[in-house]
């Protein structure tokens, strides 16, 4: 069961003063010579009641609100069908380039626009993500909640320094699926154009942590004019001598590797393709259910109280004719 939550108590003092109504009506005496020659107003005291009540739940709503009452955040485990994928998105300053010679558009733009074209054809998927540049930036746990994905798949694929190491991120990558339970595929799709950067710690630490992890690589290259020197550390010059090749990196780590280039027109029909070749299966995972506050709908609540009450007033005799 939900338990509820407040974010202060000293509120909680003031409900006595809910029980001010019933003292005391607050409405207007109408002096009358002699109240026996009155008939008996059934409606009046009735409404009479019912003011007094409306005032008391809206005081009550307004004193609730005050408390900052909550639907605490929870963790809910969720089991979907599909495969695991962990996106590895290159955010550096080259993902800023025009995506094509004569296009406006940005290769960071190109990306999220894949990325939600991803999401939307496989949203059975169990998807995470990590942003990088000089080192990784995880930006959500692998959930399949497609708002989440893009919601993290922006901040991600945002400007960040010229240089790039792409070891790091693809370790991270690699730990999120240490403990997660599951039948179906796990894969590591990296987002990047070609300059990208290892060293060779990074490197060792890399292929000892792909050792019976039983994850593929899917490589989503965006062409860069600098395909040269692929693997070298953009913008380290003192340690650009000393840069691994990335494919050297791939062929040490004896893992399944695809590369599919983003120029092409049926990039994504290929990605699909090949993840939908994929074994899945059932996986278990944590969905963050996040804080609700209820503060806005009990101050609606007030506001109606209050509405009605003003409407109730209005009606009310002030003298008699």
């Amino acid at each position: 069961m939900t338990q509820l939550g407040l974010d202060q108590w000293w509120p909680l003092a003031l409900l006595p003063l809910l029980l001010l109504p019933f003292l005391r009506s607050g409405q207007d005496r109408v002096l009358y010579p002699w109240l026996g020659l009155l008939p008996v107003d059934r409606l009046s005291r009735l409404s009479d009641w019912l003011i007094r009540g409306l005032a008391a739940l809206a005081m009550a709503a307004l004193i609730i609100a005050l408390t900052g009452l909550h639907l605490p955040e929870e963790i809910e485990e969720r089991t979907t069908e599909g495969v695991q994928v962990i996106l590895v998105l290159d955010r550096s300053r080259s993902m800023n380039d025009n995506f094509e010679s004569d296009s406006s558009v940005s290769r960071s733009d190109k990306a999220r626009e894949l990325m939600q074209e991803l999401v939307e054809r496989r949203p059975d998927f169990l998807y995470g993500v990590i942003g990088f540049s000089t080192g990784p930036l995880r930006a959500l746990k692998p959930t399949s909640s497609g708002e989440a994905v893009m919601a993290a798949v922006r901040p991600a694929t945002s400007s960040a320094l010229a240089l790039t190491e792409v070891a790091g991120p693809l370790v991270q990558a690699l730990d999120s699926f240490h403990g997660r339970p599951g039948e179906s595929e796990r894969v590591i799709l990296l987002v990047s154009d070609g300059e990208l950067g290892v060293d060779g710690q990074h490197a060792v630490r890399l292929r000892l942590w792909t050792r019976d992890a039983g994850v593929r690589l899917h490589w989503l290259r965006f062409p860069s004019p600098s395909d040269d020197v692929v693997g070298r550390p953009s913008g380290w010059e003192s340690l650009r001598d000393a840069g691994i090749p990335f494919p050297d990196v791939l062929a040490a780590l004896e893992v399944p590797t695809v590369e599919i280039s983003a120029n092409a027109d049926d990039a994504m029909d290929a990605l699909v393709a090949s993840l939908d070749a994929l074994e899945s299966g059932p996986v278990s995972y944590q969905h963050v259910v996040a804080r609700r506050d209820l503060d806005r709908p009990l101050y609606g609540f007030a506001a109606f109280f209050l509405l009605a009450l003003a409407g109730l007033r209005s009606m009310e005799l002030e003298r008699w004719a």
